[in-house]
């Protein structure tokens, strides 16, 4: 059977455990939320600087379009010739830049690189012409797979007029692997994160998976891969499931400039490594906290029992008639100052044995009288006997006298 003492260290534990293992899972909790706000905002703000470095990337590159439309449309505009000379000196010049032309709605083209063209070439039904006459501003195309090079191109126009009215079209074709390459050393892989992007109609544009990159054939879509689960990710924000067998968040960020998409993928780990972290912490102050309570319940305990105990003794010795005051017991005294339960408590057994004690003393004091009366009576008795026995014998001398006298006549 349990101990008081140790009941009481239980409760008083397993109270102040549970309310404190309450308290902590609900700080954990709130502590988790916290981060994944954190984490979230840290990665849009991270998609975001992706966003805006191709933004700028694109805005310097085109930039070449915008001083090449200002020479088309000057006054002295130039000739076939020197315009050939423009555009093969910017292509020189520009490592990105494939290829450089102009348009013109009699469809004619004239190229930086020089490249002939069949006779029956028309520029003005190329989707990007027409793009560029319908919308009349700069275009981008979709990316595509560079036959000569292997590496992604896209193309880039944009309209210009002479005397007031639309002339055609100047365009560039833009090798973007130097582009690639600028967002790839922005992105810390360290933790296993990486960036893809997606063109407006969804297309992957960069990719670490080579089977999700596109062909000389075709592209391939987001809605293609992975079973929809990257175009789950990317709306819901919840974990995926990616290529590699891992789970993966996803966070987007949208190019205003071509409607491009960059998705950046993190690890959950990332995510639950934290809140490791801080459930190992809270772990360590929960172990720390029940170290001290524990000290604390024994402390409590002990204060609690062992009066208890002590009087519990008391009143056993009591019954036995144990009533010899002991060292201990003078220890004991002190429980006396409480001025709680116990206190009275410890008081009542006192005085209880005090009580007791001295009905005791009386009882051995009286007993002392009336062994010493009863003593007085015995002798009195015995005297009183031996005065009968006198008696007796006297009487049996006197009876006997009369009787011999009668036998001898």
């Amino acid at each position: 059977m349990k101990s008081i003492r140790t009941k009481i260290i239980f409760i008083f534990l397993g109270v102040s455990m549970l309310c404190l293992i309450s308290a902590l899972g609900v700080a954990a909790k709130l502590s988790y939320n916290d981060m994944e706000l954190v984490n979230n905002k840290a990665n849009k703000q991270t998609t975001s600087l992706y966003s805006t470095k191709i933004e700028g990337w694109f805005e310097r590159e085109a930039s070449v379009l915008d001083s090449l439309e200002a020479i088309m449309e000057s006054k002295n505009s130039p000739d076939n010739k020197t315009t050939f000379s423009y555009l093969s000196q910017i292509r020189d010049e520009k490592d990105s830049i494939t290829d450089i032309y102009v348009a013109y709605e009699s469809k004619l083209l004239i190229n930086g690189s020089g490249n002939k063209l069949p006779d029956d070439y028309d520029c003005t039904a190329r989707d990007w012409y027409k793009n560029v006459k319908e919308q009349n501003t700069r275009v981008y195309q979709s990316p595509y797979l560079d036959t000569g090079t292997g590496e992604m191109v896209i193309t880039i126009a944009q309209p210009f007029e002479i005397n007031g009215k639309f002339a055609g079209v100047i365009g560039m074709d833009l090798n973007i692997q130097s582009l690639f390459d600028t967002i790839n050393e922005l992105v810390d892989t360290s933790d296993g994160s990486y960036v893809f992007v997606l063109d407006s109609n969804e297309n992957f544009i960069l990719h670490p998976n080579s089977e999700f990159a596109a062909t000389e054939q075709k592209s391939v879509n987001l809605s293609e891969v992975l079973e929809g689960n990257y175009k789950k990710g990317m709306d819901d924000f919840v974990a995926i499931t990616d290529y590699d067998g891992a789970e993966k968040y996803l966070e987007t960020s949208k190019v205003e400039t071509n409607g491009w998409t960059v998705v950046l993928v993190t690890p959950a780990s990332v995510y639950t490594q934290q809140t490791e972290q801080l459930l190992r912490a809270f772990g360590y102050l929960v172990l720390g906290v029940a170290v001290i309570i524990a000290i604390i319940s024994v402390i409590v305990g002990n204060s609690i029992a062992r009066p208890i105990v002590k009087m519990s003794k008391e009143i056993e010795k009591t019954k036995d008639f144990e009533l010899q005051d002991t060292e201990e017991d003078k220890m004991h005294q002190r429980y006396r100052r409480r001025k709680d339960e116990i206190g009275k408590m410890v008081h009542a057994v006192g005085e209880l044995r005090e009580s007791l004690i001295e009905m005791v003393k009386e009882l051995k004091t009286t007993s002392k009288v009336i062994d010493g009366k009863s003593t007085e009576v015995g002798d009195i008795i015995d005297v009183n006997l031996k005065s009968l026995d006198s008696v007796v014998a006297t009487i049996n001398e006197i009876a006997v006298g009369p009787m011999s006298r009668k036998s001898t006549s």
